[in-house]
């Protein structure tokens, strides 16, 4: 997966990128500069490129927040599992240095014109399988999940959902005039793990 953008190119002669880095390619015009306002992003989902989304945000010195519903974060770079081992941990220095408010086992319930209104499960399952499988279904003398809900102000939302997006009633924020950008697979077709980076990154960057 990782040597499409690069390894691939230069043998067959095509324009040169980077899978996972958005600016490779394009560094005479995508730059990450400091944003004009500051404001307070919703991030939904933890996948590529919702992560991608929340990093890039907060480079530029935004106030970021990233729900994600499962225990983890990474989405499909579960399944890259060597570009899983060296990326995740580039991208959670980055949250760590610029405060990035990680929700993980956080379902968003729905978005409202002025927070993100969520459910916290306070005593996840401890994770088994791999990342990007089905959730395993709960033993029977599992004990009943301890929830908490939560609500996030907000002024710009990317969601960034996956495959199987949740769908949000987004019209109140629309006429507050808050921001709704939709990105990776959730963005009206499959997408891979370079276009959901890249997707990720022009959200943050146009916020």
């Amino acid at each position: 997966m990782c040597n499409h953008g690069c390894t691939d190119a230069i043998a067959s002669r095509r324009f040169i990128s980077c899978v996972l880095n958005a600016e490779n390619g394009y560094e005479y015009k995508r730059v990450i500069t400091p944003a004009e306002t500051p404001r307070k992003i919703a991030v939904v989902g933890g996948g590529p490129a919702g992560m991608e989304a929340a990093r890039v945000a907060a480079l530029r010195g935004h106030d970021v927040t990233l729900y994600e519903q499962a225990d983890r974060l990474g989405g499909q770079l579960g399944i890259a599992a060597e570009e899983s081992s060296t990326v995740k941990p580039f991208i959670m220095e980055d949250f760590a240095a610029h405060n990035v408010v990680v929700k993980t086992n956080t379902k968003v319930d729905r978005i409202t014109a002025d927070a993100v209104e969520a459910t916290e499960t306070l005593n996840p399952p401890a994770p088994t399988g791999r990342p990007g499988a089905p959730a395993p279904v709960p033993a029977a003398d599992a004990p009943e999940p301890e929830t908490q809900a939560i609500s996030i102000p907000c002024d710009c939302v990317v969601i960034a959902s996956g495959t199987a997006p949740v769908t949000f009633d987004t019209a109140a924020l629309e006429e507050h005039g808050i921001k709704v950008t939709l990105v990776g697979d959730c963005n009206g077709k499959a997408a891979d793990i370079n276009r959901a980076v890249e997707e990720g990154y022009l959200a943050a960057t146009a916020a």
